[in-house]
């Protein structure tokens, strides 16, 4: 039982310096995983976790304590132990967890979350006390002269020992956690409790599946994430967000053949903020579901009055992004189908693209989801291709039509003499063609870049080197300075 190993653990510490416990392959409940196997310890003399903890609270779910007992714990091991440097708090958060919670239900995830926990205290060692602090939200508290330095080097051994594909009723899903760090420089519970939840925003705020260590200069950072989470949720009703179009050219004859939407938001205080200053709160926060929503609208309808007023020809495309919780919500095929149907675009001119990352997050349901997409006609784009960790074994069961490379592998294309980078973008066109895809490059900044994709066959591509992303109305001024076909392929 969980709840006796957690006793275990708070009466019966483990001697600071014992290795952490090995991985065994085991399975708790329905879901498959590589549990840390708990193996006896001796005792050691830490008197802040030796307690009558009958009188303690547990978790239900998990059997961990939950928060009410681990802020207990942790007044008594600021009161017995505060000088400064001796108490580090450690905050663990699920990355997306409400994404698994909104697409498989509670059931699957609690779940998920119980398994989570059992490797999570199972990995912390028995010298440090581990709780659930609610939701997707555990905490560990570590004491000593070495707090800091030792929790520092434990939020990067969870981080990582919690990173794992997990089997969740038939569902292989890859979960990352992200934690944050705080050490106490006063006696304070809350204060402390409150730096540590702010390095977990930080540590979200730079790519999750990472630690931070709360630093006095991200407390006006968190404070000014939340500030734009708040506006984010009025921006849409406020008419404040707004659509760029990327031309995508046809490398061989020249013309522009389609154009990808990317979203802006008209800040009333801060001027126009790009996708990366705000994106990510919006997926956090459930946002980004109205978001997309409102931009597929919007791209569908600006494309059908290009073609309608002549500005492009019927066979022209549109591409948008969609993001992890869009194509896992259950309401995506609903909204491009509502968006196809209120613009009376043809669903042959849009397409959908998808990083491998975001795909790869629930193969099972991705695959469902992209299968109906397939079915309505629109294409189906796979982006920053080599980028993430999917698996080639893979790609044959995906409906895409399209492979697009990421600007990564095409920014290092300086010359002839690039030889691995020719070699590592050759292989990409290969495996695209191969797999019966158009494949098309992004981030084409040079002459030479764009010569080299063109003779290796890559079919499209978009970049600096020839336009940059631009409002409507520069747009179509793009449009007729090309003349519809432009022969930049002859250039």
């Amino acid at each position: 039982m969980l709840v006796h190993a957690v006793l275990d653990a708070m009466v019966r510490p483990r001697a600071s310096g014992m290795g952490a416990p090995t991985l065994e392959r085991s399975t708790v409940g329905a879901t498959a995983l590589d549990r840390p196997s708990a193996t006896p310890s001796p005792v050691a003399e830490r008197p802040v976790f030796t307690r009558d903890t009958r009188r303690g609270s547990f978790d239900p779910l998990t059997g961990l304590p939950d928060r009410a007992m681990f802020k207990a714990l942790l007044d008594r091991a600021l009161g017995e132990d505060g000088a400064a440097g001796r108490v580090a708090v450690l905050f663990f958060d699920i990355d997306r967890f409400k994404l698994v919670n909104d697409t498989l239900g509670h059931t699957l995830g609690d779940v998920l979350l119980s398994s989570l926990a059992a490797r999570f205290l199972a990995a912390a060692g028995d010298d440090v006390f581990v709780g659930r602090l609610g939701g997707d939200e555990f905490g560990a508290i570590v004491q000593g002269d070495d707090a800091g330095d030792r929790g520092i080097a434990l939020a990067e051994q969870l981080t990582h020992a919690l990173s794992h594909t997990y089997e969740v009723g038939g569902h292989e899903l890859f979960v990352t956690t992200s934690a944050g760090v705080a050490v106490n420089e006063n006696p304070s519970t809350a204060d402390l409790l409150r730096k540590a939840d702010i390095a977990v925003y930080r540590a979200k705020a730079h790519g999750r599946a990472r630690f931070a260590v709360f630093d006095p200069e991200i407390d006006e950072l968190s404070e000014d994430r939340l500030r734009l989470d708040s506006g984010l949720r009025r921006a849409v009703d406020r008419g404040q967000l707004t659509l760029h179009y990327q031309p995508e050219h046809d490398l061989h004859s020249g013309e522009v053949v389609g154009m990808e939407a990317l979203i802006r938001w008209n800040h009333p205080h801060r001027g126009l903020l790009m996708p990366a200053d705000f994106l990510e709160i919006a997926e956090e926060s459930g946002e980004i579901v109205r978001i997309g929503a409102w931009a597929l609208g919007q791209a569908c309808e600006y494309l059908r009055v290009l073609i309608s007023d002549g500005h492009v020809p019927g066979d022209f495309t549109v591409a948008v992004n969609i993001s992890a919780t869009e194509l896992l919500h259950g309401d995506l095929v609903q909204n491009v189908s509502d968006a196809l149907h209120e613009s009376g675009l043809s669903a042959a001119n849009l397409k959908l693209e998808l990083t491998e990352t975001v795909v790869m997050r629930d193969v099972g349901l991705s695959i469902e989801t992209l299968n109906d997409l397939h079915v309505l006609g629109v294409h189906l784009a796979i982006d920053d291709f080599g980028t993430g960790y999917s698996s080639l074994s893979y790609i044959h069961k995906l409906p895409f039509d399209t492979l697009k490379i990421d600007q990564s592998f095409v920014r290092p294309l300086t010359g002839p003499g690039d030889e691995r980078a020719l070699a590592i973008v050759a292989s990409i066109v290969y495996l695209g063609k191969a797999s019966m895809m158009q494949v098309t490059a992004e981030g084409i900044e040079t002459a030479w870049q764009h010569d080299y994709l063109r003779a290796l066959g890559v079919h499209t591509g978009q970049g600096y080197f020839l336009s940059p992303a631009v409002p409507p109305i520069e747009f179509e001024a793009y449009l007729r300075d090309q003349g519809g076909s432009a022969n930049l392929a002859a250039a």
